[in-house]
């Protein structure tokens, strides 16, 4: 990248490729751990209408996937996970390794400051994103909103509700969120909090780099300016 110091390119391509690798094992170790509604530790048979839905039909053997707990905004989120996928976390995965690919350009200064900054506010926005995703994850309260957007897929929303009662299906799924827990130990979380500190050490850098190319433009401009007075 002309007259932009390179040391500050590579910090944040080698914290955002870790950060996308943290997420991409997260990602990929969450997506093996499904497990069926009916096998949820401490989950009873006849609990959830004893897993008939809406149409009479059995969905004892669909799955929980708890990879929906790191990329589902919540409780605003859609409870597609492939969607989801594509909307929050592969996008981050190109542009994270988009750099990578241009180690050779950014190692002979060939990219424009200009390109590096316009994905460095890509960067940023996409890791904040993450980070907010992740930082949801660590909430306890996140299995029991998963688990209730699986519910309204597999029974129809507000089913369950109106067939068994609130306060019978909120201690449901409080104890089946409780199973849950049970399943995914601390190592999720301790990969999760690894990636929001890379991220956020991402974004520092990306910040800080904007702040030297800014003071750098402005004294070449002031350079500039005293040669053509002289």
């Amino acid at each position: 990248m002309k007259n932009f110091s390179n040391k500050y390119v590579y910090i944040i391509v080698a914290l955002s490729f870790l950060a996308g690798l943290f997420n991409l094992i997260l990602f990929t170790t969450l997506s093996n751990e499904t497990v069926s509604l009916s096998k949820i530790p401490l989950v009873e048979q006849d609990y959830f209408n004893g897993f008939i839905n809406q149409n009479n039909r059995s969905v004892a053997n669909q799955i929980f996937n708890p990879v929906l707990m790191i990329m589902s905004f919540g409780c605003w989120g859609s409870s597609n996970w492939a969607l989801m996928t594509e909307v929050v976390l592969i996008p981050f995965w190109i542009v994270v390794a988009i750099p990578v690919v241009l180690i050779p350009l950014i190692h002979k200064k060939q990219l424009n400051g200009w390109i590096m900054l316009t994905y460095g506010v890509v960067m940023i926005i996409l890791t904040i994103n993450i980070c907010f995703q992740l930082i949801l994850f660590l909430k306890p309260d996140i299995y029991e909103i998963t688990l209730n957007k699986h519910l309204d897929i597999y029974f129809g929303e507000n089913f369950l509700e109106q067939k068994i009662g609130a306060e019978t299906l909120s201690s449901q799924i409080s104890t089946a969120a409780m199973g849950l827990k049970s399943l995914f130990g601390i190592e999720y979380k301790i990969m999760a909090i690894m990636t929001i500190i890379l991220g956020l050490g991402v974004a520092g850098a990306i910040l800080i780099s904007f702040v030297f190319y800014w003071t750098w433009a402005i004294r070449t401009k002031r350079k500039e300016k005293l040669r053509r007075k002289h």
